[in-house]
């Protein structure tokens, strides 16, 4: 079975061989630690007509499925479809901000969002 923050960590590092080779490496990100989901105790659970606790929606697995990450200027949060219905968020903050659906779109904005203040600090400097 695949993890979410298995799959969520897989698409970054697509991103960064596929398109910031030389900008950035890998090994200069600092992952933030996952964080717990906090599932309510069954005292706390509603009753329904007849008395009985009736089961919220629990939230799947012991972490949200959400990644955040920092590398040179750059904040990347990526989050899971659990979180952003269907298919999950990114948001790059930083020097620049953008944000939108998780697809290959939005990848290569990014990507093209980095690569052009890369480059700007490089003529600049």
């Amino acid at each position: 079975m695949i993890r979410a923050l298995s799959a969520l960590t897989r698409q970054v590092q697509v991103l960064f061989q596929e398109h910031l080779v030389g900008i950035y490496r890998w090994e200069e990100i600092d992952f933030s630690p996952p964080e717990r989901v906090i599932k309510p105790p069954p005292e706390t659970w509603e009753r329904n007509a007849r008395g009985r606790r009736k089961r919220p929606d629990m939230p799947e697995g012991k972490y949200e499925q959400q990644l955040r990450m920092k590398f040179g200027l750059w904040d990347l949060e990526v989050e899971g479809p659990v979180k952003h219905p269907p298919l999950g968020w990114i948001r790059l903050g930083g020097a620049d901000t953008l944000e939108g659906p998780l697809d290959s779109e939005t990848w290569k904005a990014i990507a093209k969002t980095i690569k052009q203040h890369h480059e700007e600090v490089k003529n600049v400097a």
